[in-house]
């Protein structure tokens, strides 16, 4: 009984570590939708459905956390850029 006891208390310390350790995940498949979820949340995973063309500098702002996962897709600036200017991320 002592044994599952201590079982049940470690499986409990476990999920709090895990929740703890959870952000959310936002799936966005466009410019704005983007932009968005990185102004409006501190800590989030963003997923790309799509790919997507910016017009603009995307800007990280000090203190957030922010997880880009291009799942296979790619941020481009289309013809907003000349070749020779690299795309612009900011953080």
């Amino acid at each position: 009984m002592k044994n599952n006891k201590l079982f049940l208390l470690l499986c409990l310390v476990c999920s709090f570590m895990q929740s703890a350790n959870a952000q959310e995940v936002i799936v966005v498949d466009n410019q704005n939708d983007l932009y968005s979820v990185i102004d409006y949340y501190s800590t989030v995973e963003v997923t790309l459905t799509n790919q997507i063309e910016l017009s603009n500098v995307l800007s990280i702002g000090d203190g957030k956390n922010i997880i880009l996962d291009l799942n296979g897709k790619t941020l481009d600036t289309g013809n907003h850029q000349s070749n020779d200017q690299p795309l612009c991320l900011s953080a």
